[in-house]
């Protein structure tokens, strides 16, 4: 059991909005970029399991932009289909 000034802490931390950060990145193999391309996001930390899911895609020069929480580990892959 938690004593009360552990327990209002713990209540604390709980209670705090995550901060994100905003990530930008290109999709460019070679010397094309890649347009509508999907990128894939999997939380690495943290997680029981896989939770891939699609959060981008890339404009016609291969740009993409996300927001995702911070101080958390993420794994980034492109999903191109032709």
């Amino acid at each position: 059991m938690l004593s009360p000034s552990a327990n209002a802490s713990a209540i604390e931390k709980l209670q705090r909005k995550l901060a994100s950060r905003k990530i930008n990145g290109v999709v460019y193999p070679g010397d094309t970029p890649v347009l509508n391309a999907l990128i894939s996001i999997e939380k690495t930390e943290y997680a029981e399991g896989s939770m891939g899911y699609a959060l981008a895609q890339t404009k016609a020069d291969g740009t993409f932009s996300l927001t995702l929480l911070d101080d958390l580990c993420y794994l980034l892959k492109p999903v191109v289909r032709h």
